[in-house]
């Protein structure tokens, strides 16, 4: 009988703690959802600044400095022109998304953009000229069916890194 009352305090005590656990976790993921930043409503340079400290700290998105000043051979928007002046790469730890000055070139889905970078399964484009970024998944042939736009490639960044 004492052993049964022993293990009766255990069981709810360990029930206790597991509640505990769960409701701190849930209390975690909520208070991590609020600070996110809204990514659609950030200025260009509280975009900027965060990629900056993102990169900064090397957990999220991994830079490779520019080399010697070198213009790039395309007509890029004037924020992807700097973006590019200060880094050859960038890339996630994990390597499953990337932008490269080396692999611009025209976009292979849509005629007058060009490539600026690529992941797993979709295609980093924007207009020659323009800052505006699309992102461009499979079947997806025209401008009016691309459903997921960033206003500069900072802005993308920023998306990459809380995603990750």
């Amino acid at each position: 009988m004492v052993w049964f009352a022993v293990f009766a305090v255990l069981a709810v005590a360990a029930y206790c703690i597991a509640i505990a656990k769960r409701s701190r976790r849930t209390t975690q993921i909520l208070m991590s959802r609020q600070s996110k930043p809204d990514v659609e409503t950030m200025s260009i340079e509280e975009a900027r600044s965060m990629v900056l400290d993102l990169i900064a700290r090397g957990e999220k998105l991994i830079a490779t400095p520019a080399g010697e000043a070198r213009p790039l051979s395309v007509n890029l928007g004037p924020i992807t022109s700097e973006f590019f002046s200060r880094y050859d790469t960038l890339k996630t730890p994990r390597g499953g998304f990337e932008l490269s000055a080396a692999g611009i070139r025209a976009s292979e889905y849509l005629d007058g953009f060009l490539s600026i970078g690529h992941s797993e399964d979709w295609d980093v484009v924007q207009r020659q000229g323009a800052d505006e970024v699309l992102i461009v998944e499979g079947a997806e042939t025209s401008e009016s069916e691309v459903e997921t736009r960033f206003v500069s490639v900072y802005h993308l960044l920023v998306d990459e890194a809380l995603q990750a």
